[in-house]
């Protein structure tokens, strides 16, 4: 007897496809819940909001890697608490980056829009990306795709570390330039936080 396939189970599966309303869907149901967890590490309601979205943006990037037999959930709280903790991490050991965190909060708070991410986001932020030009769009990917320190590209390709981050932080604001224009929303996806808090 062929046993069916979940609701759940399809959506994943479609969702590791490519399709963007299964992505939709998965967020709407797991948005929350993710951010009460990070909220819950980082008593922080902007940090938490900050870590959430860039978990949906890395399985997006990452969907092919997902093991649609394993538990989604289980995925995606430990994906969020690993990312927590590496963000965590960061500020700790940075004075600079603690002061700009605070320094830039209340400004980043106003640019939050309260939008819900619809289809259309993913492929936008796709387009985004292939709108780079091609170093910016390699150190990118290493970035957000490999998961690679500044550090670790810097030594990979032979430039500096500086340069990386110059790079990070104009790729980064020309992703969110080309959404505000061609996506008919607003999610900050990390850009706003403090570059510092990128390396």
């Amino acid at each position: 007897m062929i046993k069916a396939i979940s609701p759940e189970k399809r959506r994943i599966e479609r969702f590791i496809e490519g399709d963007a309303l299964a992505f939709e869907e998965l967020f709407n149901k797991y948005y929350k819940k993710l951010k009460r967890f990070a909220y819950q590490i980082t008593k922080s309601d902007y940090l938490a909001e900050e870590i959430t979205q860039e978990v949906f943006v890395n399985i997006w990037v990452n969907r092919h890697q997902v093991d649609p037999t394993l538990s989604f959930n289980g995925y995606l709280f430990r994906a969020t608490k690993n990312l927590t903790l590496n963000y965590l991490k960061r500020i700790a050991r940075s004075e600079k980056a603690r002061n700009e965190f605070w320094n830039n909060l209340e400004q980043a708070r106003n640019d939050v829009s309260e939008h819900v991410m619809h289809g259309e986001y993913s492929q936008c932020f796709e387009a985004a990306i292939k709108k780079l030009p091609k170093q910016k769009q390699l150190i990118f990917k290493l970035s957000r795709e490999e998961g690679k320190s500044h550090h670790e590209i810097a030594q990979e390709l032979g430039i500096s570390k500086n340069t990386v981050k110059n790079h990070m932080v104009s790729a980064l604001k020309s992703i969110k330039s080309y959404l505000q224009v061609h996506a008919d929303i607003s999610i900050p996806i990390l850009i706003s936080l403090p570059s510092i808090l990128l390396s």
